[in-house]
């Protein structure tokens, strides 16, 4: 195998033991004779994290690097992709867990320019205080590679990502975007926006490390905000999401929504976060931040501030 054809496997790493991940990495790359680098950043996790995760650099073509401040979702990745050896790249969140033959199953796609694996999730959720994410996670982000590719840029994850490392650096990812969420919706877009073509396979990750109910309430809310942010600049309006805010706006019934959901708000949230969260209401709840996030606007506006 040529080093055209090897691999920089980047994995940004925060509060999570990530060596069975970089083990089992390992294996399967030895096993399947690929070249292949395993490049782990730790964003500032807690020092017990840092002291067990320094164990993998006892293994071979590991590189680890703790960086002294957190620099958040899009620049740590983006500092791991200029680290990046070869011309392909692969991102994995810390908190997946991989399946034998793995990167093989890659390989025969290194002709595509972006190439996407999936996510997949445990029949049960691991426990009571984690059933929003393992229901959202298994209900909404499972998919059938066939489906997906009729809307390529709609589904773009960073998670278990293959992609060509000129074409990654080309565009990076937003800085500017903060806290969790959308920092891969707008990079899809940007994808789309340059006619770069979007492979999906059947090649999924586990995702092992659910938020609890109220950890995963919160990065929602942080996600939708971002998520207004990046469609001021005109990305993701053909999301769902969007769609549902546009019809609201059209037939002039922002104000109504919005009190309603103001007032009910309170049952809502004991519902997401209770043992069975329901997924119209999951759905309602977003719409209705992306509405505040969008009164808040306007009114920052009215008072002449900058928002």
């Amino acid at each position: 195998m040529t080093e055209h054809e090897g691999v920089s496997i980047l994995i940004p790493v925060y509060n999570t033991d990530v060596r069975e991940l970089v083990r089992s990495l390992a294996d399967d790359a030895n096993n399947s004779k690929i070249l292949h680098e395993i490049v782990c950043f730790d964003d500032a996790s807690r020092p017990s994290i840092k002291q067990t995760n320094r164990f993998i650099t006892n293994i071979p073509n590991v590189r680890y690097k703790e960086l002294p401040q957190n620099i958040g979702r899009s620049a740590i990745r983006n500092a791991l992709a200029e680290e990046a050896s070869y011309n392909y790249i692969i991102f994995l969140d810390c908190d997946s867990g991989i399946l034998p033959g793995f990167l093989l199953r890659y390989m025969p796609f290194q002709k595509f320019p972006v190439v996407i694996g999936g996510r997949m999730y445990t029949s049960t959720p691991p426990g009571p205080e984690y059933t929003l994410h393992w229901t959202v996670g298994s209900q909404r982000e499972l998919y059938n590679p066939e489906q997906r590719q009729k809307k390529p840029y709609e589904h773009f994850m960073l998670n278990n990502l293959m992609i060509r490392k000129d074409v990654f650096r080309s565009i990076k990812l937003d800085e500017n975007i903060h806290g969790y969420g959308h920092e891969d919706t707008k990079f899809g877009f940007e994808l789309k926006g340059r006619g770069i073509k979007i492979q999906y396979i059947n090649n999924p990750v586990f995702h092992m490390g659910l938020d609890s109910n109220r950890d995963f309430l919160k990065k929602t809310i942080e996600g939708v905000k971002n998520f207004y942010q990046i469609s001021k600049e005109g990305f993701g309006t053909n999301a769902a999401l969007y769609k549902a805010f546009t019809k609201l706006k059209k037939a002039r019934m922002l104000n109504v929504f919005h009190f309603i959901m103001k007032n009910i708000k309170g049952l809502i949230e004991k519902n997401l976060l209770s043992e069975s969260p329901n997924l119209t209401l999951f759905d309602l709840y977003k719409l209705y931040i992306f509405t505040e996030s969008y009164k808040k606007g306007v009114y920052m506006i009215y008072c002449g501030k900058v928002i």
